[in-house]
């Protein structure tokens, strides 16, 4: 591959947050990933991929789907609500159908 190539090839290697989705299936396949690994700030992530962008999820949108599916278990999608940002950051995961 030539320079030109790889350059109109080239796609930034960004994650965006699950709150970005419109709609989120309960059976989407989550994945984890290390960042800056093997240095003094590596920590890792939990992540779904889709149309190959990786969304991340945060812990607490596990515990308030975990709370979800224990009232509805037939749930199927669902959205992610953000507020805040930085450290004051919260989300709400918000049932559809």
């Amino acid at each position: 591959m030539n320079m030109k190539e790889q350059a109109q090839s080239y796609k930034q290697n960004e994650i965006k947050n699950i709150a970005e989705l419109g709609k989120v299936s309960v059976d989407i396949e989550v994945k984890e990933e290390v960042a800056n690994k093997g240095k003094e700030d590596e920590f890792s992530f939990k992540y779904c991929e889709v149309n190959d962008i990786k969304y991340r999820i945060p812990n607490g949108v596990f515990k308030q789907l975990k709370a979800l599916l224990a009232e509805k278990a037939s749930l199927k999608s669902f959205k992610v609500l953000k507020s805040g940002e930085g450290m004051s950051t919260s989300y709400m995961v918000v049932p559809l159908e």
